[in-house]
Formats: C-alpha cells, structure tokens, sequence
C-alpha cells in the first residue's frame, strides 16, 4: 500500500513537471522583475503586465487557528515542520507548506465542534441574509489577492495563464451566481419572513446546517473543486474544515486573511500535511457530520470506514469518472456525403473532443476519455484524430 502511494505521487510529479516544461522554457528567457510589479488586468483575456506572472511567486508558511492567521518559520516554536515545494516551473522554492502533526489535527477538530457548539455557534445562529452578507465580504477579500493566486496556480500545477485565470474567475462566478440562486429560490426564505398556509395558519420555515464538514479537494482545480463543495455548505450554515492538498495547495495559503476578515472565529478551519496522520484522528472521533470528497473510490472508501457510525455520516462524493463523447451517426453520414449545409460538422465535433480530453493534459476529472463512434466509422473518425 505505501509503495503504491508513493508510486502515485511520483506519477502526479511527473505529470506536473512534464506539462511544465515548455512554460519553463519560455520563463527561462523572461526578464527579471520586481516583486512589486502587479497585473491590473480583471476582465480581458490577456493581462496588461505579463512579466508580473513570469516571474516565480514565493507563499510564505501560515496556520489559520481559531480566525487568526499566524506566519511560522520553516520549524515554529509548536514544532510545525514546513516542506519546500518547487511547483513544477522552477528549480528554486515557490513556498513553504506546513506540515501538521496528529495533535494539530486534534485541536482543529476541537476548534471546529467548538465554532458548531451543537448548532448553537455564531456562524449556524446568523440568518441566512447574515451569511451571504458574509460571503460577499469573503468574495471581495479574494478578489485583492487574484493576481497572485493566478501566479501560483501557473508555478505550481502547470495551468498556462488563460486556464489558472478562467479557474480563479469561475470560482468567484459559482459563489455569486449560488448567491443569486439562494436569494431568488423562495423556499430558502432569506428574508426570514412568514409564509401563510391556508387561511389562518403562517409558518416560519429555516433551512440550517448539520454539522463539521470534512472537505477535501484535488490539486487539479483546487479552487474551482473544492469552492463548489465549500461555499454552499458554509452558507448553509455547516462549520468547515480543509484539508489542503499536498500539490497544489499554496493557492489555499493565499486564501486564509480574507477568511479571517469575513468570517467568524472558528467558522472555517484548515489543515495541512500527510492526510494519513491528520485525517484518521478527525473520522476516528465520530464528531465529523459531514464528508465532501473529489477524488478516489478507495480513498473515499477509507475515509468513510474509519468513522464509527458511517451510516450517520452525510456524504457528497465525486469519485473517478469516464466521460464519453458520442458521436451520433446522422453527424458522420452527412459528413461522409459532404453534405456543406450542416451548421455543425464531424470535423468540429472532432475538434471539440481534442479539446475536452487534452486539455489542461488531460489532467481534468471531466476530461474525456472514452468515444462512442456508430459501428463501421471508427477508422473515419480515428483518422481524424491522428491528423489534428
């Protein structure tokens, strides 16, 4: 089983420094800036000051305890142990991730059951109205750090600059657009008001949280992945801990102040470090409600196992997944008899399949990765593939 881990962590550092390579060329020949230098650019498609993300980032170590955050060195006074990591861009550091140890893990865990206070915590008694407000503050702390969090996306998980740009403004987008949806949704009833049933009867009606979510992300979109779980949960009023992921973590780093200024004590907690000394002391407790997963069946597995009531547990789960693309037969016999009046071709549906399974290198749980093709075909359309 361990050789097995390392062998995939091995692989994901392949994976990473392989599609890296052609940026790290590029970057070898940009010219050296001043950290100062900042991207302005928040709308268009391309930033008005490039050199700024050329040149590499450096994420300082941080805890986030009880709503403060606190800087630590490579080895602070409490013993925490931060790694170097090297992204898969640059030969030097672009950060310092703190390496938590089982009691640390312990201690969020009593931070956490402290902030839900068995749904009496600060957090889950606001009104719905409250923790949107607060969210919207959250949003607009983010926003001050998106150039930076662009930057580390690139350095560290290999996005080019449209891709780490697209993850972190949908990643804001979700959250305003899950906003709108809560706020025009009638049943969630943010205004807090009473609703007349029949001709003399009015009723309140509350939606509320549950309990301490577990949330883990993947290093692939840890953004965009882990915020789709996060926001709505923390909305509903759930107290929240992260585990952030080994690679691709450092953006999480960035996230921490604005957090501390929008929410309460104790609302969101994170944890970093080997997810196989951190997490079991968290699922072996029992006082975990809730677990929001992206990742592996048998990780997942794992995870729910360790709980000592797994049927009590609430579960969010997207696990491995064989996207398909089908190309349906009307589309191929109308290519083959050159039929030019067809708005959509075989031609752009094979475009669109590249695109969908090599993007990003693949490196997507939506990328696709299998393709249904009517019988008699294949070799047409595998011709196609090979000369794109």
């Amino acid at each position: 089983m361990n050789l097995s881990r390392a062998y995939r962590y091995t692989l994901v550092s392949l994976l990473l420094t392989s599609q890296c390579l052609f940026s790290k060329l590029k970057l070898s020949t940009a010219k050296t800036v001043a950290t100062t230098v900042t991207c302005t650019d928040t709308k268009d498609n391309s930033c008005t000051n490039m050199d700024f993300f050329k040149e590499a980032p450096f994420v300082s170590p941080r805890i986030m305890i009880e709503g403060q955050v606190h800087a630590i060195q490579s080895e602070d006074e409490s013993g925490t142990e931060s790694w170097s990591i090297n992204g898969c861009c640059s030969s030097q550091s672009i950060g310092l991730m703190p390496q938590m140890s089982t009691e640390q893990s312990q201690l969020i865990l009593d931070n956490a059951v402290k902030g839900w206070s068995n749904g009496q915590g600060e957090w889950t008694q606001m009104t719905l109205a409250q923790r949107i407000e607060c969210v919207e503050a959250f949003v607009e702390e983010l926003m001050t750090q998106r150039e930076e969090i662009i930057r580390v996306l690139m350095w560290e998980i290999g996005k080019n600059y449209p891709d780490a740009k697209s993850e972190f403004d949908r990643t804001v987008e979700f959250i305003r657009k899950t906003i709108e949806a809560i706020k025009s949704t009638e049943d969630y009833n943010v205004g807090s008001t009473f609703r007349k049933i029949g001709s003399d009867t009015n009723v309140f009606i509350r939606r509320n949280g549950f309990g301490v979510i577990l949330c883990l992300g993947p290093y692939n979109y840890p953004l965009n992945e882990t915020y789709a779980t996060l926001i709505p949960a923390l909305l509903m009023g759930n107290v929240l801990i992260l585990k952030i992921p080994q690679v691709g973590g450092l953006s999480h780093l960035l996230t921490f102040e604005a957090f501390a200024k929008a929410l309460p004590p104790n609302t969101i907690h994170f944890i970093s470090g080997s997810g196989r000394k951190t997490l079991p002391p968290l699922m072996n407790s029992g006082q975990i409600d809730g677990l929001a997963f992206i990742g592996g069946t048998s990780s997942a597995d794992k995870l729910i196992t360790q709980h000592p009531q797994p049927h009590r547990l609430k579960l969010f789960l997207q696990l491995e997944a064989k996207n398909m693309a089908i190309i349906l037969k009307d589309l191929v016999v109308k290519d083959t008899e050159n039929d030019t009046d067809q708005e959509y071709t075989l031609a752009k549906a094979v475009d669109e399949i590249i695109v969908g399974s090599l993007s990003y290198n693949g490196q997507r749980c939506t990328a696709l990765k299998i393709i249904f093709v009517p019988k008699g075909y294949g070799l047409t359309v595998s011709k196609m593939l090979a000369s794109r």
